[in-house]
């Protein structure tokens, strides 16, 4: 018996010795990412104003960056890697909206390559991930746009956050009344996806009122230059 637990205790040993190491794996710093959302994400936009004090901070945050690779990102579990990219892609776009003097597209450094934002967006989070409630998640030019959550993405809690950010934007979102009720195919594809991520209040509301269905404009410009961006935030 003595033998039994002093073998057991020894698996157990091994097992923490080797599995505790290979979670550090898939942690990244997002601290100084979190303390900047505390301070300036409010549900009803980013402060920009105020913004610039804590431009050290972003900074150090994007620089952080330079430390991993592109590989060991992909060694990450799914849910981490669409956080990791979530966070990589709105700090750097509060980085672009928050930079006037750069005339220069901003780029994600990594240790081994560097990445646009056009790149992040559509060639890793839409094409690779494919996850429609990623669009709820990622800061837009326009104050019409989902809002910015106030704390970052984490693969244990990411599907609970993308479900919250869908649920916040449908709440807060004005309703646009009109006398067109016929839609397209494509636009019953976006009803029915409102419907599974909306209270029993708005589901009424879209059986029973007249609307019309708006969408938030796109990123189409994010790489351009600064002072070219047609003016999204006035």
């Amino acid at each position: 018996m003595t033998q039994f637990f002093y073998s057991l205790n020894y698996l157990l040993f091994v097992l923490f010795f080797v599995v505790s190491p290979a979670r550090d794996l898939f942690a990244f710093d997002h601290s100084a990412y979190n303390e900047i959302l505390k301070k300036h994400a409010h549900s009803d936009g980013v402060n920009f104003q105020n913004l610039p004090k804590d431009a050290s901070r972003l900074d150090q945050y994007l620089d952080s960056f330079h430390s991993i690779s592109w590989d060991e990102i992909s060694r990450f579990p799914r849910e981490e890697q669409l956080a990791f990219w979530i966070n990589a892609y709105n700090a750097l776009m509060l980085n672009t909206l928050t930079d006037s003097k750069s005339k220069n597209p901003v780029q994600l450094v990594l240790e081994d390559r560097s990445l646009s934002l056009r790149e992040i967006r559509d060639e890793i989070l839409r094409r690779r991930f494919r996850d429609e409630r990623i669009h709820f998640a990622l800061l837009t030019a326009s104050p019409k746009g989902p809002a910015l959550r106030r704390e970052p993405y984490t693969g244990a809690r990411l599907d609970y956050q993308l479900d919250e950010q869908i649920r916040n934007f449908l709440l807060n979102y004005p309703a646009y009344d009109t006398q067109n009720t016929k839609f397209t195919p494509s636009q019953l594809a976006v009803l029915s996806f409102i419907v599974q991520h909306s209270s029993q209040e708005i589901v009424k509301y879209l059986g029973d009122a007249k609307y019309k269905i708006l969408y938030f404009p796109s990123d189409s410009n994010v790489d351009a230059p600064a002072g070219q961006s047609k003016g999204h935030l006035n």
